[in-house]
């Protein structure tokens, strides 16, 4: 009886093992595949983090270049009225000299605008595109970080599989029945004891 209560313990006790130790495979893999999808979660966060971001940085560029060419537009205006005016109160015709002045003075202006207009829209270009490469990043960080979710899971509940199956073979082979081989000793056999059967000559190494 005492033999047949320790049979059943250390049977017991191996069917366990075997299924706490998968049990624990799956969980690992569960809290991995799980670091996976937060890992996921935060790149595309960050990549709306950066859209929004971009898009503030934009805006105040654009607020800075219509404030800038608003001022241009203005001095031109006041300056060029105030040389009209002052070759005006001369007496001088708008013609020759007076009038190249005035028209230097508002190409020097159209220039200055043209400047700030290129200088706004390059900039605006040059956010866009790191905007674009930095999304395009995150995104792939994301999918890759899914896809190892999935396969960390999957792998988890192999190895888990690969656990109970190789517990069940060990625990068939431990309390399996054994089959006696009945022959004639042969003695001088450094490999072991080697029993050679009544039948067909066979030998057997036990």
């Amino acid at each position: 009886m005492s033999f047949l209560s320790t049979d059943f313990v250390d049977f017991g006790m191996r069917v366990a093992g075997s299924v706490v130790t998968a049990a624990n495979q799956l969980k690992q893999a569960r809290a991995e595949a799980m670091a996976a999808e937060y890992n996921a979660d935060v790149a595309e966060a960050q990549s709306q983090a950066e859209k929004q971001k971009t898009l503030m940085e934009v805006q105040g560029i654009q607020q800075a270049a219509a404030y800038d060419q608003a001022r241009l537009i203005r001095e031109k205006k006041q300056t060029v009225g105030t040389q009209i005016a002052r070759y005006a109160s001369r007496g001088v015709r708008l013609e020759g000299s007076p009038i190249e002045v005035i028209a230097d003075t508002a190409a020097q202006y159209e220039m200055d605008l043209a400047a700030s207009r290129y200088n706004s829209r390059l900039s605006t270009q040059k956010l866009n595109y790191d905007l674009a490469y930095t999304q395009s990043r995150l995104r792939s960080e994301a999918e890759y970080n899914r896809i190892m979710a999935k396969e960390i899971e999957a792998m988890g509940k192999l190895s888990a599989l690969g656990t109970i199956v190789s517990g069940g073979q060990t625990i068939y082979q431990a309390y399996a029945p054994k089959r006696e081989v009945k022959g004639t000793l042969l003695t001088g056999d450094s490999s072991g004891k080697t029993y050679k059967t009544t039948q067909g000559g066979t030998t057997y190494n036990m």
